[in-house]
């Protein structure tokens, strides 16, 4: 996600929308009510960015599609003023992320064409892009024909459409999002040096974060009661297991066979790291922190069962050390780095790309879209 613009998917905000039961007061955080309309018309423009316009269709497709899903799914029609709001927060929201879009990749297309003629610019941009195009070809169509079960390119088309959106405008944010994220790749520093003091001061303000409860890793058999007319038949499934595991070395390949726990076919009896107390039963989870590793143990019985089990790792509670916590607490910085370099750039891309939207006060340094020609006019004298 980019820096910058924090937002929750639409459909997340759309299930929220329904869940409160009131769509005129589930404004989006960090935006404020407009008193402006949008266009009745798909392809009206509601914003330019450096001389490319978006139209109300690139982003009202997926909005509309979403809200109808939801409201069927939900069984609540909001009512006409309630379904203008949220429809106009969701659109100004997508159309923001559109904007961000747009201007890394035109600012990448600035780069790489630099000070060249008008003509020659748009024929170098012609040749980035139809390069980017074919990738879009060879690797996300027969993706979608796969996903989709179907075998031609306009069958795809046909079934995007069905979901709010279509072959062209996948093509067209593929493109904008490879070539805007290679700009941002560009312009970022790859490999950040993290002083070692800066995670020292980390991880002694930070040292929650470093606290660790007991955990253990474990093999399982098990016999249910409920797969029994009587708790001998159990304990006699469970010791035929516990010998063939015992004779044959192998928890796991009897465990996939035979052991009555859910999901035991797929797992092989496998748990993966578990922390101390998060197991429903009580009975386990005092056995799995106090036998012994690499061991197989006596049969257990719980009110589901008898269980035989193998630890084959246990760590204790305690605090990571700061040796063991740098390589973490260096990734936490450096990935914190990135961010903030990132939104500077996105700051200063907002200085340098010219933006016109219908909302200019959603994009800061923006300017009013309040006449589409003009603003397109303006923006080829620019650059």
């Amino acid at each position: 996600m980019i820096v910058g613009l924090k937002f929750s998917s639409t459909l997340t905000l759309l299930i929220a929308l329904c869940l409160s039961g009131s769509w005129a007061f589930a404004q989006p955080p960090g935006v404020e009510p407009s008193d402006v309309e949008l266009p009745s018309e798909p392809t009206a423009m509601i914003a330019n960015v450096d001389g490319v316009p978006i139209l109300l269709r690139d982003v009202a497709e997926t909005v509309d599609n979403n809200i109808q899903q939801i409201i069927a799914s939900s069984g609540r029609q909001p009512s006409p003023e309630e379904l203008k709001m949220a429809r106009t927060a969701l659109i100004r929201r997508e159309l923001r992320k559109e904007i961000q879009g747009k201007m890394m990749y035109r600012a990448f297309v600035r780069k790489m064409t630099g000070t060249q003629p008008q003509d020659k610019r748009a024929e170098m941009e012609l040749s980035i892009t139809s390069n980017v195009r074919k990738m879009f070809y060879e690797q996300q169509v027969p993706k979608l024909l796969e996903q989709y079960q179907l075998e031609t390119v306009s069958d795809a088309d046909a079934e995007l459409r069905k979901h709010g959106s279509s072959l062209e405008q996948q093509e067209r944010r593929f493109v904008e999002s490879i070539l805007g994220q290679e700009f941002i790749r560009g312009e970022m520093e790859k490999d950040p040096e993290i002083p070692l003091p800066d995670m020292k001061f980390y991880y002694e303000q930070n040292t929650e974060k470093f606290s660790r409860n007991a955990r253990a890793r474990w093999e399982q058999l098990t016999a249910l009661f409920s797969r029994f007319e009587t708790k001998q038949e159990a304990r006699d499934a469970i010791i035929r297991m516990g010998n063939e595991a015992y004779y044959g070395g192998n928890v796991q390949a009897v465990a996939k066979r035979l052991s009555q726990e859910p999901l035991a076919d797929e797992t092989s009896g496998l748990h993966d790291w578990t922390n101390k107390g998060s197991l429903a039963s009580d009975v386990l989870d005092q056995q799995i922190f106090s036998l012994p590793v690499n061991k197989l143990s006596q049969i257990i019985e719980d009110d589901n069962g008898f269980h035989i089990i193998r630890v084959l790792e246990r760590e204790e509670a305690g605090m990571l050390s700061f040796a063991d916590a740098q390589e973490e607490i260096r990734k936490i910085l450096k990935d914190n780095m990135q961010q903030e370099q990132q939104k500077n750039l996105i700051t200063d891309l907002e200085r340098k790309i010219p933006v016109w939207t219908i909302f200019p006060e959603d994009v800061p340094k923006s300017k009013p879209l309040e006449n589409a020609a003009v603003a397109s006019a303006t923006t080829q004298s620019l650059r």
